[in-house]
């Protein structure tokens, strides 16, 4: 069975804080596509080279990666996900060992070979 992961609100809004300097702007975080691509214009997305999206599939952002698949491939663009079973966000930056094995996998992948 699937769980859906929750980020906290307090957890989102300290990570917003530390990458958004909201002092300076007249700022809704909702609308800014430096934030996410999946709030970006068409027109943009259009000019993106090819996507490689590499996510966990117990990432609370999952959902995301995946709406951005659709969204790049409804516009034609050369975009493809590659899910690892069991990992969290942020997982390439973890040293497992069980993610060392996976990193030819991820090579070809991003390398298209």
């Amino acid at each position: 069975m699937n769980s859906d992961y929750i980020l906290p609100y307090h957890l989102l809004k300290f990570c917003f804080d530390c990458f958004v300097d909201t002092s300076t702007l007249n700022y809704r975080g909702d609308s800014n596509p430096f934030l996410s691509p999946i709030i970006v214009d068409d027109a943009i997305l259009r000019k993106f080279p090819s996507v490689r999206i590499i996510v966990g599939s117990k990432d609370p952002l999952r959902d995301d990666s995946l709406r951005l698949l659709e969204r790049m491939v409804s516009l034609r663009k050369d975009c493809k996900l590659f899910e690892f079973e069991h990992f969290p966000h942020g997982f390439l930056n973890y040293d497992y060992p069980l993610l060392m094995s996976g990193m030819e996998k991820i090579q070809k992948f991003v390398c298209d070979e």
